[in-house]
């Protein structure tokens, strides 16, 4: 690409990105970088364009552009907040849902359907959803997300609330532990 398109290109993405972001020279069309507050000081995020979403250095996806306030949050900024640690363990007992379920992945999460109707959609940290398994008669739900040939991250997610329970990296199960992730370890 000459100097003109890829000023052209550097200038569309601009143009369509929200207020305090700005576009990387190496690819304007899929990147945009956001210039955040860190408990460190100021620090850039730069997000790849994958579909009708974004891709975040840790490999987390965002259907849109995230807000500033989403990504100081991941990556340890604004109110002083460190950047959230995976957890193993459940932070609540989940009850289980009457009715059948049923599991449809789509990129960047999956939809659950209670006697073929929607009752939720869950979103992984991860956009590629590489399975999934409903455990503790159906009040839960373990879903392996990942990105290109990287290791996986799995989640455990309570089914009626769509909450976070739980995340590891898939190489970070050993020894059967944590108990739930088992059988997505890498």
């Amino acid at each position: 690409m000459n100097t003109r398109g890829l000023l052209f290109s550097l200038l569309v993405v601009l143009a369509f990105a929200p207020a305090g972001w700005s576009a990387s020279s190496n690819d304007a069309r899929n990147t945009v970088v956001a210039e955040i507050a860190t408990n460190r000081g100021p620090s850039s995020v730069t997000l790849v364009r994958k579909g009708d979403g974004f891709v975040g250095p840790r490999g987390e996806y965002y259907p849109s552009f995230p807000s500033k306030k989403t990504l100081e949050a991941v990556y340890g900024g604004g109110s002083g907040s460190s950047s959230p640690k995976p957890t193993a363990t459940p932070k609540s007992t989940p009850k289980p849902v009457s009715g059948e379920i049923t599991v449809k992945a789509f990129e960047g999460g999956v939809r659950l359907l209670r006697d073929g109707k929607f009752y939720r959609e869950i979103r992984t940290v991860r956009p590629d959803v590489r399975g999934w398994k409903l455990v503790r008669s159906n009040s839960e739900i373990v879903i392996k997300s990942g990105i290109g040939r990287e290791p996986g991250i799995v989640e455990l997610f309570n089914v009626s609330s769509g909450e976070r329970l739980g995340r590891v990296k898939s190489t970070d199960v050993k020894d059967g532990k944590p108990a739930w992730a088992k059988n997505f370890a890498e």
